[in-house]
């Protein structure tokens, strides 16, 4: 039975000295690479890791102590180093996180500022094709006028003509045919056709007849017809002369509307080469704000590249930290603070079997080794404890020449 426990108790050693040697292992990376610790110094330390955590709190020798306090002031230092890194870190981030905003409110600006200018253009282009839609027009109206004009021009000669044919006709030519000077078919031609557009196509043919003959041998009926050719032709020239006076008041009229037309296309040409050098003015500076608003932007993402990297560099710092601590740090102080366990409680043997048992032995002196892997862990140890000596000093002979574990 003793036996078995002591195997218990040494399968259960190796496996707590499985779990020191593994987070020792932990430790030393980081003390290796504590640069402000001489390498020498980094050396031994990590040597004797195992061999000072392997020994419980309460059994390391004063060296072990020092050794193991020594450990902890350099993790001590090093997450007081991972705690500066991100502050440093931390107060880059901000800076850039400051010049990010100012770089995203200046992009902002230039991105408004390139779209107002490229409203304003777009509504140049819009008022120069209004002022050249506007001068068309104007040309078109004045056009209009001019054909108008020409039209009424050439309505009021002909007007005119007519008239002057007409009291030609009345006051000169028919009294020439009733003096008897003139008759015959050629006359009573001519006085039809002077006098076509001013009488029907029957009369017209009355006429015709009547003039063609000699007044003396005019009837009732001829003298009917000139009578009434008479008349026609003193109304007709009535109202040629009332249209001759209403056509030259059109013509003031028509003639003031053309100055203003022609006044309305100068305008028009002005306002087109006013907004044409508006739009050539509004390209200028829609291209210069297009330009600046593209380097704007490219100067943004740089900035948001450079805080993305701060946060990046902020939050390796951060993971570093939190690393140590749940690796390092936190391996050392679990076996820093590791204690022997509490002694395991003997069975007691059984009435028959303790009368039969033969007398104790006298007791061992007693010794600072209290199991076989803590003899192991000390004799393995570069720092040998005095308490040691003292105790195997204290011993017989005979337990002296035994052999350590």
């Amino acid at each position: 039975m003793a036996r078995k426990g002591i195997k218990r108790a040494s399968s259960m050693a190796k496996r707590s000295g499985s779990v020191v040697a593994k987070k020792c292992k932990t430790i030393a990376n980081t003390v290796r690479a504590a640069e402000d610790v001489p390498k020498p110094v980094r050396s031994m330390l990590c040597d004797t890791l195992v061999r000072t955590f392997g020994t419980y709190k309460e059994e390391r020798h004063a060296f072990q102590n020092s050794a193991s306090a020594l450990v902890g002031t350099i993790l001590k230092k090093t997450q007081g180093n991972l705690q500066s890194t991100i502050q440093d870190a931390q107060q880059k981030k901000s800076a850039v996180d400051t010049e990010a905003a100012k770089s995203s409110a200046a992009n902002d600006a230039a991105v408004a500022a390139s779209e107002a200018t490229a409203q304003a253009l777009a509504n140049s282009k819009t008022n120069v094709a209004d002022s050249k839609t506007a001068l068309k027009d104007a040309k078109t109206h004045l056009h209009d006028l001019e054909v108008t004009t020409k039209t009424a021009e050439t309505d009021a000669v002909a007007a005119t003509t007519k008239k002057e044919k007409l009291e030609v006709l009345a006051n000169d030519f028919i009294p020439t045919i009733k003096a008897g000077t003139t008759h015959g078919a050629k006359a009573g031609n001519h006085v039809s056709k002077d006098v076509a557009s001013s009488v029907d196509a029957e009369f017209l043919t009355c006429v015709t007849r009547t003039f063609s003959k000699p007044v003396a041998t005019w009837g009732t009926f001829d003298n009917i017809v000139d009578e009434r050719l008479g008349g026609f032709i003193k109304k007709a020239i009535g109202t040629l002369t009332t249209d001759l006076a209403t056509m030259a008041t059109a013509q003031d009229s028509r003639a003031a509307s053309v100055e203003a037309a022609k006044a309305a296309i100068t305008t028009s040409e002005e306002r087109v080469k006013a907004m044409e050098e508006a739009c050539t003015a509004a390209a200028a500076a829609a291209k210069e704000a297009e330009g600046a608003a593209k380097a704007a932007t490219a100067a943004f993402k740089a900035q948001q590249a450079i805080g993305e990297k701060a946060a990046g560099v902020c939050k390796h710092a951060e993971d570093a930290l939190a690393a140590f601590e749940k690796g390092a740090l936190a391996a050392y102080t679990e076996v820093e603070a590791r204690t022997a366990p509490p002694p395991e409680p003997v069975a007691e043997p059984a009435p028959a079997a303790a009368a039969m048992a033969p007398a104790p032995a006298a007791a061992a002196p007693a010794s600072i080794l209290r199991s076989p892997q803590v003899l192991y862990q000390q004799a393995r140890s570069l720092l040998t404890s005095p308490r040691t000596v003292e105790a195997q000093q204290a011993q017989s002979p005979r337990q002296q020449q035994a052999p350590s574990y």
